[in-house]
Formats: C-alpha cells, sequence, structure tokens
C-alpha cells in the first residue's frame, strides 16, 4: 500500500508541474490580462490558508480519506473545466479550486502514509515521488503544445494525474477498509 501511495502522489504531481508550468501562459492565450492572472494566482495561493482550518474540520468530520478523495476528484473537474474553456470566471474558479484541491491532497497524502507506514521510512520518499514527477509534467505538457494540442490538452493531462491518484487511493482505501476499518476513516 504505501508504494500505492507514492504512485498516486507522482500521478497527483503531474496535475501540479503541469498546472503551474502553464496556467499563466493559458490565461494569456484566453485573452486575460496579465495583472487580472498575477492577481488571481496570488489570491488563490493566500486563499489556501484558509483551507487549512477547512482541511482539519472536513478530517475530524468525514475522515481524511473520504476528503482526500473528494479533493481529488474536485481537482480532476476544475482541471476539466479549464480545458473546456478560460474565461475571467473559470480562471477564479479554477485557480480558488486547484489552490484548495492542491492543499487538502498533500496534507492528506501525507497523513495516509503515515497511518499505513509508522516508521516513516515512505513518508521520507514523498519529495522525490513529488520531484520526479514536477520534472517530467512540464516537459509531457510541452510535448503536448509542441503537437499544437493547445491548453485544454495540458489541462486535460492534469485532470487524467488527478483522477490517477483517485483510482490509486480508492484502491487503497479500499484495502484499509478490508484490514483496518479505524484507519481507513481516521481523521
Amino acid at each position: 500500500m504505501p508504494l500505492t501511495c507514492l504512485a498516486a502522489v507522482a500521478c497527483f504531481y503531474l496535475t501540479i508541474g503541469s498546472f503551474w508550468a502553464f496556467i499563466e501562459r493559458a490565461g494569456v492565450d484566453a485573452g486575460l490580462g496579465d495583472a487580472f492572472i498575477a492577481n488571481v494566482l496570488t489570491l488563490g495561493n493566500v486563499f489556501t490558508l484558509a483551507g487549512c482550518v477547512a482541511a482539519v474540520w472536513l478530517s475530524n468530520r468525514s475522515g481524511q480519506s473520504r476528503v482526500l478523495m473528494a479533493a481529488l476528484l474536485g481537482m480532476g473537474g476544475v482541471l476539466a473545466l479549464l480545458a473546456l474553456e478560460i474565461s475571467a470566471a473559470t480562471f477564479i474558479i479554477g485557480t480558488f479550486g486547484f489552490c484548495i484541491a492542491w492543499l487538502f491532497t498533500d496534507i492528506f497524502q501525507l497523513g495516509t502514509l503515515s497511518h499505513i507506514d509508522r516508521s516513516g521510512r515512505f513518508a521520507a520518499l514523498v519529495p522525490a515521488a513529488q520531484g520526479l514527477a514536477q520534472t517530467i509534467a512540464p516537459a509531457l505538457a510541452g510535448f503536448l503544445l509542441s503537437r499544437q494540442l493547445g491548453y485544454a490538452s495540458v489541462m486535460w493531462l492534469g485532470a487524467a494525474g488527478s483522477l490517477a491518484a483517485l483510482g490509486l487511493y480508492v484502491l487503497v482505501y479500499a484495502r484499509l477498509r478490508r484490514l483496518a476499518p479505524e484507519l481507513a476513516d481516521a481523521a
């Protein structure tokens, strides 16, 4: 299960790397102004501070696994929205949704690993999984753009990474429900 979680981290960071490498360019391509893009991206990142409180509250109510899976599903949805259209409204919704889902996912990915592997060895490998995917993602997204597939393809790549991570966590959650239900729904 810890290796499955690390694979999910890598899948999720395909999302992160492709989004951050090209979201500003995608906004410019859609005709949004530089100041607007900069302000939305900045406020989206600042807004994640409030998300920390929400993450703790939701985890205490629903367990971190469910919140993690919902965040990954939400991330896939936000990126699908941006793949379909980038306008001022979708850019704001997409950026804020992305930042919140990113925060939730990062927190609960480490929490899931800490429940499964008390030694901490696999949690120590999370930065390696993140770094590997963050190296590959912009190159993969750039390849899609070089094939004239547009920024929508970059957003679909990100959505696919999140949904792949979701699929892996569903497998982990199902296995935990069978082996240790108290861990599956732990806060």
